[in-house]
């Protein structure tokens, strides 16, 4: 659930009291969130790799790099919404 969401809902004027309240981080949430990162990271290479191949290519072939860095960062998107 939004944070903000949370506090309005429990009429908290801060989102600080909000946030001190029903927010737990542990090991496994911290490990999660920094394999999330460098799949980002790894995803952000590969649309950049694909950018800069159309860049250098022609006609379709600079068509279906974009479109190999369209998809690629699609996917990106799916695999960061599914695990929020």
């Amino acid at each position: 659930m939004n944070p903000k969401t949370l506090q309005y809902l429990m009429g908290h004027s801060d989102i600080s009291v909000t946030m001190n309240t029903y927010t737990h981080l542990g090991f496994d949430d911290a490990k999660d969130e920094m394999i999330r990162l460098e799949e980002l990271e790894a995803a952000k290479k590969e649309v950049e790799g694909y950018i800069e191949a159309a860049k250098s290519a022609k006609g379709e072939s600079a068509m279906g790099f974009l479109n190999r860095a369209e998809c690629a960062l699609r996917s990106c998107e799916r695999r960061y919404i599914c695990r929020n």
